[in-house]
Order: C-alpha cells, then sequence, then structure tokens
C-alpha cells in the first residue's frame, strides 16, 4: 500500500470517527487491538518458523554428517567380513 493511499484511508477513518457515540468508538477501540494482536500473532508465527527451518537446518547437517560416517563405518566392517 503506497502512502497516498494509506493517507486516504487513515482521513477516512478519521473522518468515519466523528459520528460516532461513545458505544461505537469503544468498539472501534476493541476492534483496533485486536488487529494489532493479530498483527503481532503474524510476526511472531513468522519469526517462529524462521528460527525453527534454521533449527531444522543444523540438525540436518548433523544428521547428514553423521550418516556419512556410519556409511563408512559400515563399509569398513563388510570389506572386513569379507576378507575374513
Amino acid at each position: 500500500m503506497d502512502d497516498g493511499n494509506a493517507m486516504s484511508y487513515k482521513q477516512q477513518v478519521i473522518q468515519g470517527l466523528d459520528g460516532l457515540d461513545e458505544t461505537d468508538l469503544r468498539r472501534v477501540t476493541e476492534y483496533l487491538a485486536f488487529l494489532q494482536y493479530r498483527g503481532r500473532q503474524q510476526d511472531t508465527a513468522s519469526s517462529e518458523i524462521a528460527e525453527t527451518a534454521a533449527v531444522y537446518s543444523t540438525f540436518d547437517n548433523e544428521d547428514r554428517r553423521l550418516a556419512e560416517e556410519g556409511l563408512a563405518e559400515y563399509a569398513d566392517s563388510l570389506a572386513a567380513e569379507d576378507a575374513d
């Protein structure tokens, strides 16, 4: 959303608020709090996904390294069996 449209939306909201009674203003305030909460939740979820991906990436690399080491040991044990 560009700043020109954002300002237009803001002005529309401000103008709309001028005609509201106290009950409706309370409802608008509650809705604004909900929107802010939802925005924080989405930011938190995105952050958690990125952190989880980083952790999995770390474990993935470690698992791959351990598997490769295990395969080398397994190949050595097969060679030793064949030699016997």
